[in-house]
């Protein structure tokens, strides 16, 4: 298992996340909204999180795959906690997290991924 993520690193990759440390979301700054959860940090936000026009969920993501981080995102009252915890890159799938190139030639290997199949 890889060592805790720390606070720093937690501020670093949000403000990579919300482009700038001055949007992560909270009402105090210098990565004081940035707070920590279970195994790892979190900030909630009211954002959406969307996949191209607007990018956050890939951003997201793609952060999470450079940076070997477990992202989870759940619903916390009228807010989305988005929590993050450092993995490495070896061990059981409870403890790494793969390159993003890793998790897309697993994903084309699957039936959800491939190209010969017919959506409704």
């Amino acid at each position: 298992m890889s060592a805790r993520m720390t606070h720093e690193e937690a501020v670093a990759l949000f403000s990579d996340f919300f482009r700038g440390e001055h949007h992560i979301p909270g009402p105090k700054y210098k990565g004081e909204n940035v707070r920590e959860y279970e195994f790892g940090w979190c900030v909630l936000t009211d954002s959406d999180l969307s996949s191209f026009d607007i990018d956050t969920l890939t951003r997201l993501v793609l952060l999470a795959h450079d940076r070997a981080v477990r992202v989870e995102v759940e619903s916390a009252m009228r807010y989305l906690r988005i929590a993050i915890w450092k993995r490495g890159r070896e061990g059981g799938v409870n403890v790494r997290h793969p390159t993003i190139e890793q998790a897309i030639e697993a994903w084309r290997a699957t039936d959800a991924g491939s190209a010969n199949r017919v959506l409704p």
